[in-house]
């Protein structure tokens, strides 16, 4: 019985030692899974517009959800999350807030977002940042992203060109920034280069609303261009956009089908925001077209190559016609000989024969 006893002991003994260390080994685990985690973890900051503005906000939301889909990860601060400002004065504290956290990637986009990202970024050389049309820098830990939107935006206005019967096309931007201004200098550049072939004298209307989020200003401006004849709008106005549309459907609605005026659509694809019931009862469409950056593509990209350990220190990515980083949405209305014409001048762009 002693005999027994004493073997039970030792076995007891033996088994405490080896659930002590296989408890350890535990311990000691969980930190690489929690680095592995962090790893992966991204972060999108937008301005006051939100995400829901069916446009460059929402383009990156998508960017970020194609992402953490592809790497099984789940919306909170182990995985992924959104973060929008309630006004512009608080961008700067919430980016500070968001640098603290877990998340070891965070995207900014809009120009509001760039200075703030940019002084957090020094602050917290350990985070990795994004910002998304920004001018370049010299951070090791600051990657930007940068679409060439002066080259959909001119063929926009080739086909705006070839398609306008009034003669009359608009422009209607949001605030004054550098990606805006080069929307507008594309889509001019683009119906002058058309309007030129054709001798064809167009006029060209351009309106700032000085907002991404005026809905009802924008829509005041559209109004007052389709008054002067427009019958194209152009909108490089973010979430404000959606005033432009707004007002070409009050128009449309009470008009037959085949006398509709048009918007064409910015960042993502517009087209569903066109959708209407003419006076006669008929469903009909009036995006014409839409420029589109490929925002999604370019956040997926990037949050991908840092899972794989290989963020892009400090460069400059570029997105274009070439990489389809840009293009323009072909809907049914656009007849075959008008997209053949901005297909040309698509390549003729890619080809350096149209310098933009």
């Amino acid at each position: 019985m002693v005999k027994f006893m004493h073997l039970f002991s030792k076995i007891t003994l033996i088994t405490l030692v080896v659930s002590g260390l296989t408890a350890c080994s535990a311990k000691s685990a969980a930190p690489s899974t929690n680095s592995q985690t962090s790893q992966k973890t991204v972060a999108l900051i937008t301005d006051n517009s939100g995400v829901d503005d069916d446009s460059f906000n929402e383009s990156a939301w998508q960017g970020i959800k194609k992402y953490a889909h592809n790497h099984s990860l789940s919306e909170g601060p182990q995985g992924y999350e959104l973060f929008s400002a309630d006004n512009n004065n608080q961008i700067t504290s919430l980016v500070d807030k968001v640098s603290r956290s877990p998340f070891n990637t965070i995207f900014g986009v809009g120009s509001n977002l760039q200075s703030p990202i940019l002084t957090a970024a020094k602050k917290y050389p350990k985070k990795n940042y994004v910002l998304i049309n920004s001018s370049t820098h010299h951070l090791k830990n600051v990657a930007t992203a940068n679409f060439n939107t002066k080259q959909g935006a001119y063929l926009a206005g080739v086909i705006a060109c070839e398609m306008t019967k009034t003669k009359t096309i608009g422009f209607i931007g949001g605030m004054r920034t550098k990606s805006v201004i080069q929307f507008e200098q594309g889509f001019k550049k683009g119906i002058k280069d058309t309007a030129k072939k054709h001798h064809r004298n167009i006029q060209i209307l351009t309106q700032y609303s000085n907002s991404f989020s005026n809905i009802n200003k924008t829509q005041d401006l559209a109004q007052d261009m389709y008054n002067k004849k427009a019958d194209i709008i152009f909108h490089a106005a973010g979430k404000a956009g959606s005033g432009v549309f707004k007002a070409a459907r009050q128009i449309n609605q009470a008009n037959a089908v085949n006398k509709k005026v048009w918007v064409i659509g910015v960042d993502p694809n517009q087209s569903n925001l066109g959708n209407y019931q003419a006076k006669g009862g008929q469903e009909a469409n009036f995006t014409l077209t839409s420029v589109v950056s490929r925002i999604d593509l370019a956040i997926n990209d990037i949050a991908s190559q840092t899972y794989q350990k290989s963020f892009p220190k400090g460069r400059n990515l570029q997105y274009n016609l070439a990489n389809d980083g840009v293009y323009l949405v072909h809907n049914s209305d656009i007849p075959t000989h008008v997209w053949i014409t901005s297909q040309k001048a698509k390549q003729d762009i890619i080809d350096k024969k149209i310098k933009l």
